[in-house]
């Protein structure tokens, strides 16, 4: 057992629909779900939009099954669980970068010539486009010409 739960794996749990959320759109919402008296929230919910989705869950699990709280309870642990790995692998490649300069140095390297690249780009592009524009104004001169014979 971790600080944060059970050392369970998501993919040893069962999957849910939309997990703790929901369903994921409307056609897997179960009808009991579309009643407008289920679908409403508490007046003060409505005038604090910053924690309105975290009142709006415990609301909702005020009023669930102890089955359905369990489940809850265990994708929060699962998700605190990931939280948890992801941190690590993030603090470890943050480590690593920190630890060996060669990949900044590459990078940096990398960026300059992109740099390089786009700009010689953006000036060839410049000259084309005045030549582009030349030959249009001629095409439609002649275009003009011919229409009005």
């Amino acid at each position: 057992m971790t600080a944060f739960g059970p050392t369970t794996s998501r993919r040893d749990l069962p999957q849910v629909g939309g997990g703790i959320l929901g369903p994921r759109n409307a056609l897997e919402t179960p009808a009991h779900n579309k009643n407008p008296r289920f679908l409403r929230v508490p007046h003060a919910l409505e005038h604090d939009p910053q924690h309105s989705l975290t009142a709006l869950m415990k609301y909702r699990m005020k009023n669930a099954s102890p089955q359905r709280q369990e489940q809850a309870r265990l994708e929060v642990e699962n998700a605190e669980d990931d939280l948890v790995q992801q941190t690590e692998v993030a603090i470890t490649l943050r480590k690593t970068l920190l630890d060996n300069p060669e990949p900044l140095k590459n990078l940096n390297e990398l960026v300059k010539a992109q740099l390089v690249f786009h700009s010689t780009a953006a000036e060839a592009l410049q000259g084309i486009q005045g030549d582009i524009e030349e030959l249009t104004v001629a095409a439609e001169g002649k275009y003009r010409k011919s229409r009005d014979h």
